[in-house]
């Protein structure tokens, strides 16, 4: 994983595979990668924030910025964690369970829903982690992305 300076050298921030990547207000970096969650602190460097997934897919920061969402393909389900003063990882639970196929990615909004790509399309869970519903879509999905809508006045 790199990062590309204004004067346009990269800077190499883990040598680690990433698989979904998600960047704090505060400098902190998490990613799911094949160990584990890991973190990349602006003052300390990259750790493994968390090993209690078996096969992280997808990482997502609450609206608030002081929980990470992670969507654990091996256990099929989604854990969330509580985010230190630190950056560092504590308290993970299981938020949600996806029994019936492996979740990927995931996102949040600011009403605290989280969105998952799962099994048949994208599942949608509130803030307490109760199942709303699934948006079916043709095939299951491999991951999903927010993208800013713009209207057009004339």
């Amino acid at each position: 994983m790199t990062r590309t300076e204004k004067d346009g050298k990269l800077t190499v921030l883990s040598h680690q595979n990433a698989t979904d990547v998600v960047y704090a207000i505060d400098g902190n970096i998490y990613f799911s990668g094949t160990a584990g969650v890991h973190g990349i602190h602006p003052k300390s460097g990259e750790a493994v924030a968390s090993r209690e997934c078996e096969r992280p897919a997808g990482v997502a920061l609450g609206p608030n910025q002081q929980q990470l969402y992670v969507a654990d393909a091996g256990q099929r389900n989604i854990r969330i964690f509580d985010i230190a003063a630190n950056g560092a990882l504590k308290n993970g639970r299981v938020f949600a369970d996806m029994k019936v196929g492996p979740p990927a990615g995931l996102k949040t909004d600011e009403s605290g829903w989280v969105w998952v790509a799962g099994p048949g399309g994208i599942w949608v869970f509130n803030k307490e982690g109760n199942l709303l519903g699934t948006i079916a879509i043709p095939e299951s999905p491999s991951n999903l992305n927010w993208e800013r809508a713009s209207t057009i006045c004339s």
